[in-house]
Order: structure tokens, then sequence, then C-alpha cells
């Protein structure tokens, strides 16, 4: 369990009344390009088990996951890990939101490593198991982005996306008995970006020999968006506009691993078009 001044030290956490969680005033948190938030929609059941421990609710069961598997931050003198804890909740929110986490990155920006949101959401999912049976219906991702120059030689272009790509065995295993169709919403809220790159990732992400996600065509009409409530709170990234692509698809199994494989996969894919701005995948199940 999490002591009351531990989680207090690390969390500012959310009040009974807020819908959505404020920022966590952990050492190092910069701007809200550091942030990495995420919500799943759906249903979630209870396990009926009397011997589980009533305090571990999904806060503390993030933390000790990301701390077992040396994903946590400050833990320790000898981890670097990947994120430090924020606040996180199981309880049931707005519509059909069932749970939601909020993470700040600790490690250095890099041109050559992607965005560490597949760990962030088998983390997320491997501590939303031990509450109940979740019954996926969509999710919503912030995705940290930074911007850098472009890279358009072939070899180059595999770097970027290079630890990322060797991973794809693990989805393929069951390809494509599990795959599903999918609708998905990049949104880089008050900048402009996702409108410039929108066609461009289509083929990015098309051309780039992977079995995990394929794309077929987008749409910038707000009408088609994926639209999750309550939506990411502007404080955390620019988004009080909103400048969105939806895509039609394919993801070769709905699951939270492969959510966030895809969500580092696009977002590398749309920084490498130009895209310049954190943003929020939203997607669910067709």
């Amino acid at each position: 369990m999490i002591s009351d001044d531990a989680r207090a030290t690390a969390s500012v956490g959310v009040s009974p009344a807020e819908s959505t969680p404020a920022p966590a005033a952990y050492p190092g948190a910069g701007s809200g390009d550091d942030y990495m938030f995420a919500s799943l929609h759906g249903n979630l059941v209870a396990h009926a088990d009397s011997h589980r421990d009533p305090e571990a609710d999904l806060y503390s069961l993030f933390h000790a996951r990301s701390q077992a598997m040396n994903w946590l931050s400050g833990s320790s003198p000898d981890r670097d890990g990947e994120w430090g804890m924020n606040d996180a909740s199981s309880e049931k929110g707005t519509e059909d939101r069932v749970a939601w986490v909020q993470v700040v990155t600790t490690r250095p920006r890099s041109e050559h490593r992607p965005a560490p949101v597949q760990p962030f959401l088998s983390c997320f999912g491997d501590a939303v198991e031990r509450i109940g049976v979740l019954e996926l219906n969509a999710a919503q991702v912030l995705i940290p982005a930074h911007p850098r120059a472009a890279v358009t030689s072939g070899r180059a272009r595999l770097a970027v996306v290079g630890e990322l790509l060797p991973t794809t065995a693990w989805f393929c295993s069951n390809y494509p008995s599990r795959t599903i169709s999918v609708q998905l919403t990049l949104d880089s809220g008050q900048h402009v970006g996702m409108h410039d790159v929108s066609s461009k990732l289509i083929a990015w992400c098309n051309e780039i020999k992977q079995d995990v996600v394929t794309l077929h065509d987008v749409s910038l009409s707000a009408s088609d968006a994926v639209v999750l409530q309550p939506e990411v709170d502007s404080h955390l990234w620019a988004g009080s506009d909103h400048h969105q692509a939806t895509y039609n698809g394919e993801l070769c199994e709905w699951t939270l691993d492969a959510i966030g494989w895809l969500s580092a996969f696009l977002v590398d894919g749309a920084v490498q078009n130009g895209l310049s701005s954190p943003v929020v995948l939203s997607i669910r199940r067709r």
C-alpha cells in the first residue's frame, strides 16, 4: 500500500467534485509536453474476492506495477525509470469512463526513442486487471510529441521507430485471427499540426513493413471525430481548440498493449512528417 504521506508527495490528486485530474508537482516536471494521461471507457466489473486488499486502489496498484517493472522514477537511486506518479482512479466517471491514470515522463527527450506509451498502457492494464474485469470499448491517450528534423532516407527513417518494429512479432503471433476494425482520432489541439500531416501519415504508416496497424482513409471533419468524455484537461496540453484527423483502419488485436504500440508508432510518424506538439489519441472499436 502507498501511505497517505507518500501519495501527497507524489500527487496533487482530484477532489470528488472534479472530473479531471490536476497535475502533480513531481520533481523535474516541465511543460505539458511531459505528461501522459490515459482513460479507459467501457465497463469494469470488480472482482468478487473477499481476500483482496480493500485499500488496493488503482493508484497504489499502478504505482506497485510501475515499480516492479522498473518503470517508476525515484523509487531508488539506481533506477532511472520512465515516469513519475501523478494520480489515478477507477471510480465511475462521466459517461462510460471507468478508469484513468496520469504520469509525468522523466527520461530526457530523445530523437531515437518513442514515447513510453506502450509500457504506460500495459502497466495501466495490469493494474486494472487486479481490480476487475474490463470490457474495453474505447480509450484516450495524451502522448508527448517532440519536434525533430525530418528524416527521409529509408534506413534513417526506420531507425526512428527501430525500438518498436522488432516487437511486432508478439502481436503478429495472433494475426489475422484477432484483427479488429477501429476508428481513431489524433488531435493536436490549438496547433494545426495534425491537419498538416493527416494524409502523409497514412502513406508513412502503410509503407513501413509492420502488421500491427493499417490506415485506410482520413477525415478532418469534426463530425467524424471519436469524442470521449470528459476530454483531457487543457492544462496538460494545448487542447482548448481542436485540429483533428480521424482514420478508419484495422488493429491486429484489441488490447491496451496493441493500442500503446499503435499510439507510439503513429505519433512518431506524425512527428516525422512535421508534428511538433502533444497529441491526444482517441480510439474505439467498430
